[in-house]
C-alpha cells in the first residue's frame, strides 16, 4: 500500500510538472510571437518609412521620391537612421509588453520601467520588517 504522504507528494509533483509544461508552452508561443513582431515608423516630413524586426534589424526602407529628392544625401541618411531608431523603439515597446504579460503577477514588481530587474525588491524594506515577518533576517 502506498502511504498517504507519497500519494500527496506525487500529486504535488504532478501538479508542478503540469505547471512547468504549461509555462514552457507559453514561453514557446511568446518566442514565436516576439520573433514575428515588427516596428514601423515614418519620418516627420514623410520622406522615409522604416520597418525593423524585434531586435532592431532593418527589414525595409521606403522613400517618398518627391520628398526624399529635396534632401541631400547626408540629410537623407540621417533621416533614415533617425526613423529606424523610432521604429526600433516601437517594436521594443511591443516586445516589453509581450514579455511583461508572460511574467507572473507576483514577480512584476521586480521590473523597472526600463526593463531592468531589481532583485533587492525581494528583500524586506528594513531589518525590523524582516524580524516581524519571519523572525529572522
Amino acid at each position: 500500500m502506498v502511504s498517504p504522504m507519497r500519494t500527496e507528494t506525487r500529486a504535488q509533483l504532478e501538479e508542478m510538472l503540469g505547471e512547468y509544461r504549461a509555462m514552457m508552452a507559453r514561453l514557446d508561443r511568446m518566442k514565436a510571437d516576439v520573433a514575428a513582431m515588427t516596428g514601423t515608423a515614418r519620418s516627420p516630413d514623410g520622406s522615409v518609412t522604416v520597418t525593423v524586426g524585434p531586435r532592431g534589424d532593418l527589414l525595409d526602407v521606403a522613400l517618398d521620391p518627391s520628398r526624399a529628392r529635396k534632401l541631400d544625401l547626408k540629410a537623407l541618411a540621417a533621416r533614415i537612421v533617425e526613423t529606424a531608431g523610432l521604429a526600433a523603439t516601437r517594436v521594443d515597446e511591443q516586445v516589453r509588453a509581450e514579455v511583461c504579460d508572460a511574467i507572473p503577477d507576483r514577480l512584476r514588481n521586480l521590473f523597472g520601467p526600463d526593463g531592468t530587474v531589481d532583485l533587492t525588491r525581494l528583500l524586506p524594506r528594513d531589518r525590523g520588517e524582516a524580524n516581524r515577518s519571519n523572525g529572522a533576517w
